[in-house]
């Protein structure tokens, strides 16, 4: 349905093209800010930015910034190695699991998990890090693909929150 939607936006021809995963993400991603956004600018939206048009919309603006115009997102920079995982970035934290504390965090467009050092974890455990929480890194490394560590002063590469 989301394809079929997005197919007036784009073309249906590129709106078939597009992976599964791609649609899953960037949905997942798209709903996140616009729910954000409608919870905290609610009075200045008036409504009318959390919607499936409003979804559609966002989505097609990705799709030509991503697929058409060629942009690259820090992360997909750092996942394809253009950018080293030590380039400076501000992060959002997308999820907290809770067991070991790792972090999913994301730069609006792609997402990744990663490992907190003892200060960042300190820091998660004692509520100051959380979803929507902001962190400014640098120095990181890549443990695995997919996964990344804070790296920098101490192997810490924590940041305050927003």
């Amino acid at each position: 349905a989301l394809r079929v939607l997005l197919g007036a936006e784009i073309g249906e021809r590129a709106a078939s093209e597009l992976e599964l995963d791609w649609l899953q993400s960037h949905h997942r991603l798209v709903v996140w800010k616009l729910a954000s956004q409608q919870r905290c600018l609610a009075h200045a939206l008036g409504g009318g930015g959390f919607s499936v048009a409003g979804v559609v919309g966002q989505l097609a603006h990705r799709h030509r910034r991503e697929r058409v115009q060629r942009h690259r997102s820090v992360l997909s920079r750092i996942e394809d190695g253009t950018d080293p995982p030590s380039v400076g970035m501000v992060l959002c934290v997308a999820a907290v699991r809770c067991e070991d504390g790792a972090l999913e965090l994301t730069d609006g467009w792609r997402c990744l998990w990663a490992a907190p050092d003892a200060h960042l974890l300190r820091q998660i455990r004692k509520g100051r890090v959380a979803v929507g929480t902001k962190l400014r890194l640098s120095g990181c490394g890549l443990t695995s693909e997919g996964e990344g560590e804070g790296g920098g002063e101490g192997g810490g590469g924590g940041g305050g929150g927003g």
